[in-house]
């Protein structure tokens, strides 16, 4: 079975590499701050993670679909991501899940343990650990992962 199968029209595909290209979006703004070499270790293999997760969607399309796909989600990235600009990088991370975590849980999308995208999550929730109880932050980013779904039903996306 092709990959590429398992969405069915292009607006499903496109939803499933926008979280991979925010996430993306997200991870090299953060390249400037990794002062370890673990911590720049753990961010090559996120962002590599994510990479493969934006194209699994639309490895197998013919090549004009492949491409007018990917450049729409390119341009659906850009467009949410630009909501995030100005925010600290543990407000964006923690806003990224939230809104994931939304969507996982009313069963707009699914992560399968294991994949691509799920082993970079999974590597960036542990960089955030160290925001555990910061009420104030958690809030913000919250309410962020509110607006930027609000953003992705507006456009079309996950039953809007």
């Amino acid at each position: 079975m092709k990959v590429a199968a398992m969405w069915r029209t292009d607006r499903q595909i496109v939803e499933a590499m926008i979280f991979p290209a925010l996430t993306l979006s997200f991870l090299h703004s953060q390249a400037d701050c990794q002062r370890t070499e673990e911590e720049r270790a753990s961010l090559k293999r996120c962002i590599e993670q994510c990479q493969i997760a934006l194209r699994e969607p639309i490895n197998d399309l013919d090549d004009h679909r492949h491409d007018k796909l990917a450049r729409r989600a390119i341009r659906e990235g850009e467009a949410l991501a630009n909501m995030l600009d100005g925010k600290a990088g543990a407000h964006v991370g923690l806003a990224l899940y939230y809104a994931l975590e939304e969507l996982l849980r009313s069963g707009a999308i699914e992560l399968w343990e294991g994949s691509a995208y799920a082993n970079a999550m999974t590597e960036v929730l542990e960089s955030l650990r160290d925001y555990d109880g910061e009420e104030r932050l958690q809030a913000a980013a919250q309410k962020t992962a509110r607006r930027l779904l609000g953003a992705m039903r507006q456009r079309g996306y996950f039953g809007g």
